[in-house]
């Protein structure tokens, strides 16, 4: 089963149990991947494909928790935080840092990578190395502190 046929199976469900928020957590997260065929001309979605928009998906309700945290609407955040934890069960485990780094260590040395000048470079090769098991924040820091 891919990645989109479990969420499709997950709609329905949360249809059946009238679980109003994953249901409309479900339908957004739908709604991404079908803009992003559409953006992209494709007919079908990939498992890649799925993950990157959960990944989107999830990094956008972090952010939104951030803010709300901010702005002292905790009722908001909560709901994010609600959200958040729906669409993580569709995103693989993530690595740690202690399993990050030889990776991190490795794509700067392969590329010749040695400035904070070649960062983005070196966070596009290593995010395309990890797919969706690591967190950008947590790629940042590591290659941060290794170019510093």
């Amino acid at each position: 089963m891919t990645l989109e046929e479990l969420i499709n199976k997950d709609v329905i469900d949360a249809m059946k149990a009238k679980s109003e928020l994953k249901l409309q957590t479900l339908r957004m997260l739908k709604s991404a991947i079908k803009s992003h065929l559409i953006d992209n001309k494709l007919d079908k979605a990939s498992d890649e494909d799925v993950l990157r928009m959960i990944v989107k998906q999830i990094k956008q309700r972090k952010d939104s928790i951030e803010e709300y945290n901010k702005a002292n609407r905790e009722d908001l955040a909560k709901k994010e935080q609600d959200e958040l934890d729906i669409l993580k069960v569709y995103q693989p485990e993530q690595m740690s840092n202690d399993e990050l780094k030889p990776i991190v260590e490795k794509v700067l040395k392969d590329n010749n990578i040695e400035t904070k000048a070649q960062m983005g470079q070196a966070m596009k090769l290593i995010m395309a190395e990890v797919g969706g098991k690591a967190d950008g924040k947590a790629i940042n820091q590591i290659v941060a502190s290794l170019l510093a």
